[in-house]
């Protein structure tokens, strides 16, 4: 995979930004929340606290409906 003048292994450009929260099992989500002037997906991850997806969800949720909107 080419990522700027670099190429990379899929597998790891794919989960770099991910990586951290897994090792330390923090709960995390990602969204979609629009599209860049190219037209390309942009997304949001949340992190929580630990033991808090119940709200982390109910964030997301908001989150969700509201960029739909």
């Amino acid at each position: 995979m080419q990522v700027g003048a670099n190429e990379e292994d899929t597998r790891i450009a794919s989960t770099r930004l991910a990586r951290a929260i897994n090792l330390v099992g923090e709960p995390a989500l990602s969204l979609p929340c629009g599209t860049d002037s190219a037209g390309l997906p942009i997304g949001m991850q949340l992190i929580g606290a630990p033991f808090t997806e119940p709200k982390l969800l109910q964030v997301a949720k908001a989150l969700e409906s509201a960029l739909k909107s």
